[in-house]
């Protein structure tokens, strides 16, 4: 049994585990949410706020997490937190293995309050609240109607010592930097790594010697990194896009310089599927940087993301890229006439080709 990070393809089993607290008076929500529901609240909250699941061969015995406590500046210290566990799953001690996980995350956050309310009676979750450290601050009376009764809410709070506040609680890839790093991918000459915090600069520098090459295929890039402001929103939001799983950019690392960028997008998880797209330099073509670069990124994506097929996206006037498609195992598929508009406003036809594993 694992404790991990919730996904995007856990929504069904989310949904599933907190249905049956919905038809008791546990939980004051009538209708239970379903899987595109659950989807829509884990990217609200992700990368800010953490959601935890127990996994055990891949079926998910519970979940905890925190949101936000109140939506004014002032109260950005304070959250909110829950856990549900399937019923087979409780009395077990997962509860408290999963809660302590969730506050530690919390604590190393920057956040100074943890606050539960308990629809009474609970006393099963009163009792793990206590234990975990949390205190009785109140109970608002009659605040909830369901099952036709008034029904009550216990509130408890945890407060972390010592904590100062930061200019705000931290992105949960901010506390631990190396976690995030872990996620790189090396061959004898290059580091494919994840575009996050401390990246910027070198991304700006990137798109801007590039730029009149990048514009063209790249016209997303190239219009959102045009200065310092606007590369450290581009990061911020590709850390977002990573941990919501909607898609996984890697800078081009060579010699410690950044000479490229990579993306894995457009995933279907039902499959699992998705598109890669790459840009290189042009001091650095030729060199094999791209097939290097594209390896690496095929072994992330089969073992890692545990896809099964990969499709590119080729101009077909880009001999260059569809030689490299080649090297890296891919087959074509076929041309899709004015599939793309590119950084000109001119729709452009592609190239598709794709590999599976």
């Amino acid at each position: 049994m694992q404790i991990r990070p919730a996904r995007l393809e856990d929504c069904p089993q989310l949904a599933e585990i907190y249905a049956p607290y919905c038809a008791t008076t546990v939980s004051l929500e009538t209708d239970a949410p379903d899987a595109l529901e659950m989807e829509a609240r884990l990217r609200a909250l992700w990368p800010t706020h953490p959601w935890l699941v127990a996994e055990e061969d891949g079926r998910l015995l519970g979940y905890a997490y925190a949101g936000p406590h109140r939506q004014r500046p002032a109260y950005a210290w304070s959250v909110e937190s829950t856990i549900y566990l399937r019923a087979q799953s409780q009395r077990k001690g997962l509860g408290s293995r999963l809660y302590h996980e969730l506050l530690d995350l919390l604590q190393r956050q920057g956040f100074r309050t943890v606050l539960a309310g308990i629809c009474l009676p609970n006393p099963a979750s009163q009792s793990i609240h206590e234990r975990m450290g949390f205190e009785t601050v109140g109970i608002y009376r009659a605040v909830g109607f369901k099952a036709g009764e008034w029904r009550s809410v216990l509130w408890l709070a945890r407060q972390f010592q010592g904590t100062d506040p930061p200019g705000r609680p931290l992105w949960l890839p901010e506390v631990d930097p190396d976690n995030w790093r872990r996620a790189s991918q090396h061959s004898e000459r290059l580091e494919l790594r994840p575009i996050g915090l401390g990246d910027e600069e070198a991304l700006l520098a990137y798109v801007s010697r590039e730029k009149l090459r990048l514009q063209s295929a790249f016209p997303v890039l190239t219009k959102s990194v045009t200065d310092g402001h606007s590369a450290a929103a581009f990061v911020q939001n590709k850390i977002l896009e990573w941990y919501r799983r909607v898609s996984f950019s890697f800078g081009i690392h060579f010699q410690g310089e950044f000479v490229g960028t990579l993306t894995l997008k457009h995933f279907d998880w039902s499959v699992p599927k998705g598109d890669a797209g790459y840009s290189l330099g042009a001091a650095w073509e030729g060199r094999g940087l791209g097939s290097e670069a594209l390896r690496l990124a095929l072994g992330f994506a089969r073992h890692q993301l545990g896809l099964r097929r990969l499709y590119l996206r080729i101009h077909p006037e880009n001999l260059g890229s569809q030689r490299v498609a080649a090297k890296c195992g891919f087959q074509p598929e076929g041309l899709l006439r004015n599939d793309f508009v590119d950084g000109h406003g001119q729709a452009q036809d592609v190239l598709y080709y794709s590999v599976s594993f």
